[in-house]
């Protein structure tokens, strides 16, 4: 079953993955709308990609990697911090 808006009062339940794939049949439209929003929400790439039906997760971080969270300087930070502390523990 699809979740309805909790705007009109519906309890909110579980998302049927296999109603996703039915979603815009024809029209991706609804179907990247929903990964849209659960990318937003903080949906993982491998949760992602099974409400989405794809063979792969290559097909949805193809299809949906730019919308999800993070960036190339983002990363670049990280991997800095991270080498940081690595070289720290290593002196210590």
């Amino acid at each position: 079953m699809l979740v309805q808006c909790r705007v009109v009062g519906v309890h909110e339940s579980l998302l049927d993955h296999r109603a996703i794939q039915t979603i815009g049949r024809g029209d991706e439209a609804g179907r990247h709308t929903f990964a849209s929003f659960a990318i937003a929400a903080g949906a993982n790439a491998k949760t992602l990609s099974t409400y989405m039906g794809h063979a792969n997760i290559s097909i949805t971080l193809d299809r949906y990697g730019h919308l999800m969270p993070g960036s190339e300087k983002q990363f670049v930070g990280l991997m800095d911090a991270y080498l940081e502390r690595a070289e720290n523990a290593n002196e210590g």
